[in-house]
Parts: C-alpha cells; sequence; structure tokens
C-alpha cells in the first residue's frame, strides 16, 4: 500500500517512476503495471548473492536512474553495491521496523548498506533511533515518513458495529505477534463465549497459529481469512482492530482501522506511540503481555455505546492528516537533497 501511494504521488509531482521488483510477479508489481507504471522483475530467489547482483546492475544500467530508492533488507544491500557501478546514481535506503529476528551477519551487512547510502528514510522515529545509535548511520542522512493510509477508501459515516467481531491485518510472522492475540482470546472467550476474531493475511507462521489456536481451544472462536486486495470493507463493521506486534515502524493497517472508526487496541511499540494515544483514540498495551491485551480487548467489548461513539469519532479525527502528500513529502525532501532537480527514480 505505501508503494502504490508513494508512486501515485511522486507521479503527480512530475516524478518518472520505473518500480524493480526482485522477485517474481506479486500483487504490488501487478496493480502499480495496471496504474501505468514501468514495472521490471529480476525473477528471484536467491535475492542475494552475484547473480541477483548482476541482474540489479544490468536493470540499473539499462534504466539510468537519478536515484534508486530500496526498501528492503535486501534490497538495501543490493543497491547499495550495484549503485556504485552506475555514474550520478544516487542510493536512498528506506528501513521498516526495528529487526527483531535478523542474524548477527545480516545486521552488518545491511547496517554497512544504510550508512553508504546518500539518504535514509525511516518509516517512526524509534526507526530513526535505531539506526542512529544501533547502525551508526549519521543522523543528518534520516528522514522520517510520517504515518500514512489512502483515507479516500474510508467514509464519514458510521455503520452499524459488530461489537463481538475482532480484526487483525498484517503478515503472519514472529514480529506481528498473532500469537499473543489468540493467547489473549483464550483468556477472554470464558467470559465473552461469542467473540470472533479475523486474522487477515499470510505468512510462514500461518500454521503454527492454526496448532496453537487449537490448543488454546479457540480454533471455534478465530478465521484465518487469509490476504485480501483491500482491507477497507473489513473495517467497516467490527468493534475491535487488534494490532498485537512485538515490533512495527508505522503500520499502515493501524491507520486505517483509525481511518474506518475502529476502536483500537495495539502493543505500545515503535511508530505506534506516534499514532495511538491510550485512552483517547484508542488503547495501548505492553507488548509480549496475553493478559494485558486481554483486559484491553474486554475494554472495548463493555463499553457504553455512547463511549465507543466518542472513541470512534476520536480515532477518525486523529488521522485526518496521515495522506499521501505529507508521506511522499519526506521522500521529496530526501531525493532532492541529492538530486539536484533530476527526477528519474
Amino acid at each position: 500500500m505505501k508503494r502504490k501511494l508513494l508512486a501515485e504521488e511522486l507521479n503527480s509531482r512530475g516524478y518518472e517512476i520505473v518500480v524493480i521488483c526482485l522477485g517474481r510477479p506479486a500483487p504490488v508489481g501487478e496493480e502499480l503495471s495496471q496504474l501505468g507504471f514501468a514495472v521490471r522483475y529480476l525473477g528471484g530467489p536467491p535475492f542475494y548473492g552475484v547473480r541477483a547482483l548482476m541482474n540489479l546492475a544490468k536493470a540499473l544500467r539499462s534504466v539510468q536512474p537519478d536515484v534508486v530508492h530500496s526498501s528492503s533488507v535486501e534490497a538495501n544491500v543490493l543497491c547499495a553495491v550495484a549503485c556504485r557501478f552506475i555514474r550520478h546514481t544516487r542510493h536512498v535506503a528506506e528501513e521498516v521496523g526495528v529487526p527483531l529476528d535478523r542474524s548477527r551477519l545480516a545486521r552488518i551487512v545491511d547496517g554497512l548498506a544504510l550508512r553508504s547510502a546518500s539518504s535514509v528514510i525511516a518509516d517512526s522515529p524509534q526507526v530513526k533511533a535505531y539506526l542512529v545509535n544501533t547502525e551508526h548511520v549519521c543522523p543528518t542522512s534520516v528522514l522520517v515518513y510520517p504515518p500514512v493510509a489512502d483515507l479516500r477508501r474510508f467514509g464519514t459515516a458510521e455503520a452499524a458495529r459488530d461489537r463481538d467481531l475482532v480484526v487483525s491485518v498484517g503478515r503472519l510472522d514472529h514480529a506481528k505477534g498473532h500469537d499473543i492475540l489468540l493467547r489473549a482470546v483464550a483468556l477472554l472467550t470464558p467470559r465473552h463465549s461469542s467473540l470472533r476474531v479475523r486474522l487477515f493475511g499470510s505468512g510462514p507462521e500461518a500454521e503454527n497459529l492454526l496448532r496453537l489456536a487449537q490448543d488454546l481451544g479457540v480454533s471455534a472462536n478465530v478465521d484465518f481469512c487469509g490476504e485480501v486486495t483491500d482491507v477497507a470493507p473489513h473495517l467497516a463493521t467490527p468493534g475491535c482492530f487488534v494490532l498485537p506486534s512485538r515490533t512495527e515502524g508505522s503500520p499502515v493497517a493501524l491507520v486505517e482501522a483509525l481511518a474506518a472508526g475502529c476502536a483500537v487496541v495495539a502493543t505500545r511499540v515503535g511508530g505506534v506511540t506516534e499514532i495511538v494515544e491510550s485512552g483517547s483514540n484508542g488503547f495501548l498495551v505492553p507488548p509480549e503481555d496475553p493478559k494485558a491485551l486481554a483486559e484491553a480487548m474486554g475494554t472495548v467489548l463493555t463499553m457504553s455505546a455512547g463511549d465507543y461513539e466518542s472513541l470512534s469519532r476520536a480515532a477518525r479525527q486523529s488521522v485526518r492528516t496521515f495522506t499521501p502528500d505529507a508521506f511522499a513529502g519526506t521522500a521529496v525532501l530526501a531525493y532532492e537533497a541529492v538530486l539536484g532537480g533530476r527526477r528519474q527514480i
């Protein structure tokens, strides 16, 4: 979603955009292609190695971009090397979230790539602090994205809410903390037997989470819904949105839930604290704490209609400035700092 919003906004500002995907055709590339952007696929995996580097260097030589903007660990590393062989091309790297489970070697290599970039964009102040204090990236070269979502997809009229329905959106991996959510559900169901949870997303932890739901006895309460292309319709009616992450940058799904008027319960990690003010437009709990998560969810489930309406209204109001224009403005600052007026990305 961020890539699409950024490409559209940069295009409207007169930048020429070429998208290079390290892997094979994927939904984000196909969507950008349908919007008229030039999209190239390098056909990986593997994403590391001499072959991947040669494929990327060949693609960049044919495009001759003024700036290469990379937005994954693999892309950051490959672009850091490839850009050294292309004259007048500058590298802007992006870091999303504070890594939890990268190997020591991966952190060292990523740190080298980030320090060699002309500019770095972090997706929250917490990520910038990590880059400066842990990866020793120069503070003046790091800019911070504001939170963003396509707010046009969310109306202002409030739909009837199913207060027993909880939704969570995100990749099913360890960092997103869905196992903590399932344990919280197990604590809640003895008091709220009608509770239903829908998890939207896919990922490497899917099978483990299915087994955990069975082991906890909450399989009947939890639906694994897979990936969806547009989450907006699925945020129109649930009574609660939960983000149980162990680490985060500035999550789009959270901004979208607030824009939809959902009551939000999230963990106090990363850029989440820049988006949610606990008790005002949602509730924050410590990470790795199923009991605290269950208590906050229980508060939402039992909230009076008037209190819920006030919270929903505050949620919508709190994200009204998180627009693609403000988001893209940060990228433009990074580009202009290294471009000197050239405009092919």
